[in-house]
This record gives structure tokens, sequence and C-alpha cells, in this order.
């Protein structure tokens, strides 16, 4: 039915304009038609559009009826793309009306190639000496289209235009062959080929500057340059402070365009503010897929700010060139920055255990960085350095110096240095990425791992990487139940066990957890274990962990758990791989103090209660450790970590209580409902 009213609108539409002569009264009818196809769009328009733009006398009329050709038509309506190049034909000096039809044939040439080719020959018959508003126009449309890597024989066009004698069109021509050269970023394929990228981008928006965006641009190419180069950080908090300053008193008036790019540029800040700090903050660094999205979103951002008003009608070209080119290059970037922490982190672990390793380390670090800057120079030092490191690594100078190259290029710097420098692979706490995926998850698993490798060294390295994955694993459920909330946590007025959950709820849950990451290497009560059967564990093919289950209802002071929970777990420790995992479920009645019930009953009795606050995901774990045998000699610790999950617990929303609601108010409330 809809179609059918549709079809007949235009078939009366082409029969009206077909009776109709030129006249001012033929423009209202061409201009209803031209706003029912844009807010209906229609291949059935088509015919009645085409006559129309030939019929219309106005230059309003002119550009919205070719608006709407160019929304409207099919791919390839050779009679379309005809009526509006004729119609720019006589009305290419018209200041309004050229450049509208530019535009028009712009819009259909972003989805019609013979539209694109036609509105090509049309911008380089365009003199640079033509009037200013439709030079400035064709210079625009010229980049734009180079923007989205389209007919690349436009760019001498560019050029011609930024030599225009008109002022503000000659401007225009150089902020557009700027946002071209702007490609050239993404489209690098080293290091080098990007620095030099950027140098060039920021030099073409300077000569553009009398454009506030332009100078905007420049300074955010300078931003990324510095970034790029590794400038000190207290520096680029200075440039990028004065930048945002610069943006916040921004000339002339602000129109929607101009909000959607400052927006661009300040978000474009932002990222790269954040992707800093994630480099230099030991939380940040280590969390890989963060500092990639940081830094791609600084980059997306900045290629908005290139398309401007124009960027939704490219908007899937400019997803694929970030997810195919932006991602990947300022991968390497992070790479760089996490493989150089990675390394400085194993030096500074060295230089208390390993002299000769740390000073093959040092100038393992000392050659990359000089490489990496492009400053590594033949002389003394350098010849020392390297011959230092090949006697230590066994590989020849040129041998090292060409796979730093390679593993700059491809971002596997620590892992090349690593395998050049096998012992100083020592206990290491920090890997490739954020335990858990979660900061919280990692700032207690990091802690837990110093307190073990200062208890169990000497300890295998094999078995020291199972420990991290188990010890990021338990933290991992602790923090999840917490957020979760199953029954066995949750006290009796929220519906919950309370007090009456017992160890083998959580036992039951922690397997469910360690079976689903471990797989059928996860065990269920397993022994004889130094006499006894633990209540669960995990079984990896260098060592065994065991865990063990149980609840509390009166303490979970340190010293009370030393006292009445350690021996047995210390026992499977040191009848397995020197580590044993003790979770405790805390059921204590205080838990439960906050809920409601307890709280309305405060009330009644005019005493106030006001609870106590949760402990932290970090306060719940902790090391405790037996004093050895002292007539063992060498006599190895063993070590129980000891983790609460917090039990008996309300909803935080059982904790809110309200006030007596005015009779006023119920009155109201009573009214609405009625």
């Amino acid at each position: 039915m809809i179609q059918q009213s549709t079809v007949n609108y235009w078939s009366d539409a082409r029969q009206k304009l077909e009776k109709v002569n030129e006249c001012p009264e033929t423009d209202e009818l061409i201009d209803s038609m031209a706003t029912h196809a844009i807010e209906s769009p229609t291949e059935e328009a088509t015919s009645a559009l085409i006559t129309g733009l030939e019929l219309a006398i106005g230059p309003l009329t002119q550009k919205s009826v070719s608006l709407a050709i160019a929304l409207c038509v099919p791919s390839g309506t050779v009679d379309a793309i005809d009526a509006i190049v004729e119609a720019f034909r006589n009305a290419r000096e018209d200041r309004f009306l050229g450049p509208a039809l530019l535009d028009a044939l712009f819009l259909l040439g972003c989805r019609d190639p013979l539209a694109r080719s036609e509105l090509s020959s049309q911008l380089q018959r365009i003199d640079k000496h033509s009037n200013q508003y439709l030079v400035g126009k064709a210079a625009m449309l010229s980049g734009r289209l180079l923007q989205i890597g389209l007919c690349p024989e436009l760019r001498a066009t560019l050029v011609d235009f930024a030599d225009s004698p008109h002022v503000e069109a000659s401007t225009d021509a150089k902020f557009h062959l700027a946002c071209v050269e702007t490609n050239a970023i993404v489209s690098a394929d080293n290091r080098a080929g990007v620095v030099e990228a950027l140098k060039k981008s920021a030099v073409a928006f300077q000569l553009a500057a009398s454009r506030p965006d332009a100078a905007a641009m420049q300074q955010l190419m300078q931003l990324f340059l510095m970034f790029c180069e590794g400038s000190d950080d207290e520096q680029l908090t200075k440039v990028a402070s004065s930048t945002q300053v610069a943006f916040s008193q921004w000339p002339g008036y602000e129109s929607p365009n101009l909000t959607f790019f400052l927006d661009g540029i300040e978000q474009s800040i932002d990222a790269l503010n954040v992707a800093r700090a994630a480099v230099r903050e030991a939380d940040g660094w280590l969390n890989m897929q963060t500092g990639l999205i940081n830094l791609s979103q600084a980059l997306q951002s900045l290629s908005t700010c290139w398309l401007g008003e124009s960027f939704l009608l490219v908007q899937e070209d400019v997803i694929e060139i970030e997810r195919r080119i932006v991602r990947p290059r300022v991968g390497k970037v992070l790479h760089r920055a996490v493989g150089r922490k990675r390394l400085e982190a194993v030096l500074r672990e060295c230089e208390l255990t390993n002299g000769d390793c740390c000073d093959v380390l040092r100038n393992l670090l000392d050659l990359t960085g000089r490489l990496e800057t492009n400053s590594l120079l033949t002389s003394k030092k350098t010849l020392e350095q390297l011959q230092l490191v090949a006697e230590a690594t066994g590989r020849n100078p040129e041998e090292i110096i060409s796979e730093l190259e390679i593993a700059l290029e491809t971002g596997q710097v620590a892992p090349l240095v690593e395998a050049m420098v096998p012992q100083a692979n020592l206990l290491a706490v920090h890997g490739g990425g954020l335990f858990g995926d979660d900061p919280m998850v990692h700032r207690t698993a990091c802690r837990l791992l110093e307190e073990l490798r200062e208890l169990l060294t000497p300890y295998s390295m094999d078995c020291w990487n199972r420990l991290k994955s188990t010890v990021a694993s338990l933290v991992s459920f602790t923090h999840f139940v917490r957020d979760e909330l199953p029954q066995y946590c949750l006290c009796k007025e929220d519906n919950g066990l309370g007090q009456t959950a017992s160890e083998s709820d959580l036992q039951k849950d922690v397997f469910r957890w360690l079976r689903g990451r471990f797989g059928t290497q996860s065990v269920y009560e397993t022994g004889p274990v130094a006499g006894g059967r633990t209540d669960s564990g995990i079984h990896f093919a260098e060592v065994e962990f065991p865990i063990e289950l149980k609840h509390e209802f009166q303490h979970v002071k340190r010293e009370h758990i030393r006292e009445n929970y350690l021996h047995q777990p210390s026992d499977y420790a040191s009848a397995r791989g020197r580590v044993t995992f003790l979770m405790i479920l805390d059921l204590r009645a205080c838990n439960a103090a906050a809920h409601k019930e307890r709280v309305k009953a405060s009330k009644s009795t005019n005493k106030s209660d006001s609870g106590r606050s949760l402990y932290t995901l970090n306060d719940s774990f902790w090391c405790e450790s037996l004093p050895v045998d002292p007539d063992i000699e060498n006599a190895e610790r063993s070590v129980v970590v000891i983790g609460l999950v917090p039990g008996n617990r309300p909803k935080p929303s059982s904790q809110t209580t309200y006030s007596q609601r005015p009779k006023a108010a119920r009155k109201s409330e009573k009214k609405k409902k009625d």
C-alpha cells in the first residue's frame, strides 16, 4: 500500500511538471518534490527530479533538487549525472549555486564511480583565478577525495589551487593539502616513515596556520611527533596543556562543524594523554590491549578531524583504515614502550642478584635506545659494548645489530634480549598484560607474587610460571564472587544462606571456576597428601598446588588464622610444590550488621548502628609461612597463600534506609495512580 502510494505520488508529480511552464509557481512544486524525496528517498523519484532540475529557476530550488537527485537516483544513472553537470556549467560563476552543485555531484560521487569521474573532470577545469567561493569549494572537494584514496589526479589540481590569488581560497587549498599529508602517517610501513610523515604534516598545516583549525592540527601533529620521538614526559604534558588552553579560547562563530572538529581534537589529546600514562604507569603499560585501544582511538579521532562535515559519508572507510592500518602501526609504538619497561624491570632485578648479567643487559638497552633514535654511531664505546654483548651471547656484532633492528620494527625487543641473555630470566612478577585483565586483580596478584618471590627463592622457573597463573585465577575468582554475591555469600535477610553456608559451598564454586580455566588439571578432593585429603587443587605437569577450603564464624584476624588453620595447608605445601592456597569463607555475624532488619531494630531503640566497611580485595589476601626446622640444613620454606571470601553479607541496596514519606507526597502519588 505504501509502495503504491509512493509510485502514485511520483507519477502525479511527473504529470504536473509536463503541464506547467517555467514560472515561480513551478519552483514551489519542485521544492515540495525535493523535500519529499529527501525525507523518503526512492528510485521512483528519478525521472521527476531530473525534469525538475531542468525546469527550476531559483538557485535555492536548483540546490535542493540537485541534492535530492544525489540521494535518490540509482548508481550509474547517466541522465541524472548529465543534468547536474549541465546545471553546474550554466551556474559555475554564481558564487552560491556553483559550489552548491559541486556539493551535490560530490555526494553522488561518493557512491557512483561515473559521477566521481565527472566531478574530477569538472574540478580539473576550474581555474585558480575563478571566484574565490568556487575555488575554495573545489579545493575542499579535491582534498576530500584524495583523503579517502580516490582521484589521485586531483593532487596537482589542489597544488595549483594553493597558488590562487584569492588568499582565503589559497589557504583552504593548503589546509586540505596538509590533511592529505596526514594519510602518509597511517600508510607508512616503518617507524622512520611515521616520523617523517608527522614532520611533513606539521609543516603543511603550519603553511595554512592563518586558519585556526590548521593551527590546531599543526599542534596536534607536533604532539604525536613528540610522543613517537620519546620526548620527556614533562615537556609533553606542558605542550598538551598549552594546546588545550588554546582550544578553549577558540575565535569566531561556533558552528556544529566546528564543535565536531574541536571535540575530535580534544579527544585526540585526551587519548594521547591516557596512552602516555599507560606507558608511564606500572599498572598501565602492562595492559597491552587498553594501550592499543587508547592509541588507536587517538588516531581514529584524528581521522574524524580530517574529514570534518563529510565524515558520515565515509565513516566505514575510516573504520577500515583504523582497523587494518592504524592499530597495527600504533601497536609497534606500544610494543617498544612495553618492551623497554620489561627490560628495565629485569635489569633492576638483575642488579640485586647477577652483576655480569646486569652489564650485558645494560649495554643491550643502550644499543637498542640508540638504534631506535637513529643515533647509533661507530665509536670506541659502541665497539666495546658490542664486543661485550657478543662474548656473552655467542653472536657476532653484525648479527646483534641486525636482530635488534628487526626486533624494533616488529615490537619484539624484550623477547629477543631475554633470549640473548637467558640468565636474566629471574622469577619475574610482571608479564605482558594485566593479571585477570583487571587492574584490581592485577594489583593484588602482583603484591602476592612479590611476597612469594621473597619467600620461595630459589624456585623453578617453570613452577613459578604455573604459580603466577594460579594466583591470578584465585584472586580473579574472589573478585568475581564479591561482585556477583552468590547465595552462599548472602545473609538470610536477603534470601541467602547466611551462617548456614559451609565450606562445601565455596569448595564447589572454586572447583567450577578452576575447571573452566584449567580444564582437567583442576581436581576435587584428592589424597593422600601428607596423610590428609585436599579439598581441591591444580595438578600441572611441573607442579601441584593443593587448595584447602574452610569457613570461619568468629575471627579472621591473622593471628587467629595462623594459630588455628595454618598447620594443615603448610604440611600439604611441604609435600608438594612448596605452596598451598587456603580459602576461607568469612561468615561472621558482624558481616550482616547493616541489613535492613537490624537497621530497623536499631531505629526503634534509638541506637545508631553505623556498621563497618567491607575490606578490599587487596586486604583479602596475604602470605603466611611457618618457621623451617632449625635442625635441617638448608631446609626450604613452604608458603600458604590465604584468601578471604566475604560471606553472610547484605546486598548493598539493603543497607539503605529512607526517611518516612510526607503525607502530601503520599496523597500526590495516590492521585497519580488513580
